[in-house]
């Protein structure tokens, strides 16, 4: 069973520069600036700066299908746009023409050297882990984070057979080792995204109890992926990482 290991030591969280709206409210960053506006159903697509820990979101055209299988209730965002642009990002599809949604976000942030960055897409869920059977949806067909970007995150994942034990880091491990490339966070990453997240947010946002409820799901647990193999899906097994 593969391993993952990754090319950077995993940074403290952080939201970036406040946003002033219209209406005279600052918020942190454009994590708080959306999550504020979402309405469930609504999607984003996310990176993280792999040096400063820097977490953008941007939202996310609700067509975007080509990594969720089923219908649970996506919904175009309609709330304010912090940069003036009135338009939302429009993933091309797996195999399709276009610049990629997370390329598209990267170009409009201050550091734009994709090298910097990982991955995600973000989903409000909220209404979701409610009413899922309403949509007839299975336990976690749904995640309120999707760890997956090939045009970021396969610069800095790496899945190989075992990781080297002379390596004190993640970024030596990675130099060591001799691997496949991967596309998907580690669920230690996942997790310290939407913790960190929630911990910016603060306990008074409408956020942070549903981020921390999805600690205790199974898909983001830190056996994940023991409990994934025993079900005979595919995994990779808990990396060895330094955060």
């Amino acid at each position: 069973m593969q391993q993952a290991v990754i090319s950077f030591e995993v940074p403290k969280v952080s939201l970036g520069p406040s946003i002033e709206a219209s209406n005279g409210k600052s918020y942190r960053g454009t994590s708080d600036f959306y999550l504020s506006h979402s309405v469930p159903g609504n999607m984003f697509t996310g990176v993280m700066n792999i040096k400063s820990g820097q977490v953008d979101l941007f939202p996310l055209a609700p067509d975007r299908l080509d990594m969720i299988d089923t219908s649970w209730g996506q919904k175009a965002y309609s709330g304010p746009i912090h940069d003036g642009s009135q338009r939302l990002i429009e993933h091309p599809g797996q195999g399709g023409s276009g610049v990629v949604s997370h390329m598209q976000l990267v170009a409009k942030l201050a550091d734009n050297n994709p090298d910097n960055y990982v991955g995600f897409t973000m989903l409000d869920v909220r209404s979701l882990r409610r009413s899922g059977a309403e949509w007839n949806i299975v336990n976690d067909a749904v995640s309120m984070l999707y760890g997956a970007s090939r045009s970021l995150n396969s610069r800095h994942v790496k899945l190989i057979d075992e990781i080297p034990n002379n390596s004190d880091s993640n970024v030596e491990a990675f130099n060591h080792s001799k691997g496949s490339i991967g596309f998907h966070l580690p669920v230690e990453v996942k997790r310290h995204i939407l913790t960190g997240i929630a911990e910016k947010l603060g306990s008074d946002h409408t956020w942070t109890a549903a981020i921390r409820s999805e600690m205790d799901r199974e898909e983001l647990s830190p056996n994940a992926y023991e409990i994934a193999l025993a079900k005979k899906a595919a995994a990779i097994s808990a990396p060895r990482l330094y955060i």
